[in-house]
């Protein structure tokens, strides 16, 4: 089944599409109606947590604690008070679901787990279970009859060291797959890892489901891109039965609910969603035969054209050699996906198409299903879908520009020193000259931000403020967040390979009064504290694939 996302453009036709291709579940379906286009409709969500604030107010003790405080953002899982509490919000919302086969439970979506003396003693993964279990426990006795669910994620992807309770299906989140490569590639480690949690959680006997984020790769604006990836999804579909997952949901987003059909991700990647649905329930049905299939249905005499455009992308994208996870920037990857010559051969694909489309205005007996006006429409379509990519591939050769910041004021000369006179005038406020450093400083922050969507952003410097933050948390208060980062810098440009620019930012650091290094800040700053450093580093997402030879040059 589908997990339909985002306001729901055009849902209605989209659930009877979903029946009309064998789909029989349904994440947030209508539990009003039992039979409702025969989907098993699941629920639930980031509910083991606690939303109100007066209740933060009245029981600090039952929120997580962090860097000496007590945080509304999560909670404290060796708890059961506050498990007592959560139990009883799950026991209301249970009692008004009629048609739930599964109700699934887990933690807020964030990253701020408890640090407090008990939840110290075991992993994030058994504090969440263990949590999950006392809450299960307590709703089982309420409705015997109501099957109960889990969820692997984030920092609880790994099995726990407690056992298991009232847990008639665990999913496992696939946020940390690579789209771009096989489930069993010997040469993807993201891949493998999650193949590793497939064989340890089925190692438990417990029936395991997927909750998969392969519409959800690459954004931009928050609006999702043709991903032509049909062979990974077969892969997946292959990989889901090998393992014998009673449950597949991926995420697909029907958004933006206003605006051209072409923004709307169950548009843009109709043909994926359509493989995957098919593909589910269909064991024989090939990648390529799909391909052959759809290309004669809906492009009729120019079948062959379409069916080598498609198969050319889809041979492309497995080509890639970069991993890539969800809610990444399709710049990131757009030169090594569309090389010129994969470019050149897709121009011609679809010119060819053109042409044969135009020249068949007739339906035939060979293509009983043609129909020049539609194929013409979908073929659009795809030029369109196409240019996208092309605009990211020509932004990273340099073909096109990246930003234009507004310029400084006309005329400015100087050094833009308190010296110079040119940052403060002579009451002490800020000159014009001092606000247009400042906005462009923002503007160019939050461009480059918004494009890369925080992936791996400078990793080693902002990690270096984690650290900090974490293991340092009293001396490192009274310095702010682009302090700590600006120290971390210095790392990542000799972690990057150019450690004269190191050198030259830790002076101009110096000389700006900041701190360059651990020993500016007073800290201890031996072997061990740099291998407790490194060793932090590498239990982060963001470095965690990364090789013995980045540890060491790190």
């Amino acid at each position: 089944g589908f997990h339909l996302c985002g306001d729901w453009y055009d849902v209605d036709n989209f659930r009877v599409w979903m029946a009309r291709n064998c789909l029989n579940a349904h994440c947030h379906a209508d539990f009003n109606k039992p039979t409702h286009l025969g989907f098993h409709a699941t629920s639930g969500g980031h509910i083991l947590a606690i939303y109100k604030h007066s209740v933060f107010e009245e029981h600090p003790e039952w929120f997580c604690f962090i860097n000496g405080e007590r945080r509304p953002s999560n909670l404290c899982f060796t708890n059961m008070q506050c498990a007592e509490y959560v139990a009883e919000q799950i026991a209301n919302r249970l009692g008004h679901l009629s048609n739930c086969l599964y109700f699934n439970m887990f933690a807020a979506d964030n990253q701020e787990f408890c640090t407090c003396d008990r939840c110290k003693k075991n992993s994030i993964s058994t504090n969440v279970f263990a949590f999950r279990n006392y809450v299960a426990r307590i709703l089982r006795e309420k409705y015997p009859n109501q099957k109960l669910a889990g969820l692997a994620y984030s920092s609880y992807l790994a099995p726990p060291k407690c056992a298991l309770e009232c847990m008639d299906m665990l999913q496992f989140a696939t946020h940390d797959r690579c789209n771009h490569h096989k489930l069993e590639d010997p040469d993807c480690s993201w891949n493998r890892q999650v193949i590793k949690y497939y064989q340890h959680w089925a190692a438990l006997g417990v029936p395991i489901g997927e909750y998969n984020y392969e519409f959800d790769i690459y954004l931009d604006k928050g609006l999702a891109q043709f991903t032509p990836f049909f062979s990974v999804i077969e892969d997946e579909a292959k990989t889901a039965r090998k393992y014998k997952h009673i449950l597949v949901i991926p995420e697909v987003p029907l958004s933006p609910k206003e605006g051209p059909p072409i923004e709307v991700g169950s548009v843009v990647n109709r043909l994926p969603i359509c493989y995957y649905a098919q593909a589910l329930w269909d064991e024989n049905l090939t990648a390529d035969q799909f391909l052959k299939d759809t290309a004669k249905t809906v492009w009729g005499p120019a079948e062959a054209e379409m069916y080598g455009y498609f198969t050319l992308l889809d041979q492309a994208w497995s080509g890639v050699k970069k991993h890539t996870l969800i809610i990444k920037n399709p710049m990131d990857v757009a030169a090594s996906f569309l090389k010129p010559e994969t470019l050149q051969k897709a121009h011609a694909f679809l010119d060819g198409a053109a042409a044969k489309i135009a020249a068949a205005q007739e339906r035939t007996e060979t293509y009983p299903t043609y129909d020049p006006e539609r194929a013409k429409l979908a073929l659009d379509r795809e030029v369109e879908l196409l240019k996208r990519w092309e605009g990211y591939v020509g932004v990273m050769r340099g073909e096109r520009p990246r930003l234009t910041l507004p310029a400084l004021s006309a005329g400015t000369k100087g050094p833009l020193t308190n010296g110079g006179g040119k940052l403060r005038n002579a009451k002490g406020e800020p000159t014009d000259i001092l606000k247009e450093v400042v906005f462009n400083s923002v503007v160019g922050a939050g461009v480059v931000s918004g494009i890369s969507k925080g992936a791996r952003q400078t990793a080693i410097a902002h990690l270096f403020y984690f650290y900090l933050r974490q293991f340092f948390t009293s001396e490192a208060l009274k310095y702010t967040h682009g302090e700590l980062v600006a120290t971390g810098l210095v790392a990542q440009l000799a972690y990057n390979g150019r450690p004269d620019e190191a050198e030259r930012f830790a002076a101009r650091l110096h000389g700006w009064g900041l701190k360059a290094s651990m020993s500016d800040f007073g800290l201890p700053h031996g072997e061990a504290e740099l291998e407790q450093c490194v060793d932090y580093m590498y239990t982060q997402p963001e470095l965690k694939a990364a090789g013995e030879r980045q540890r060491s040059r790190l």
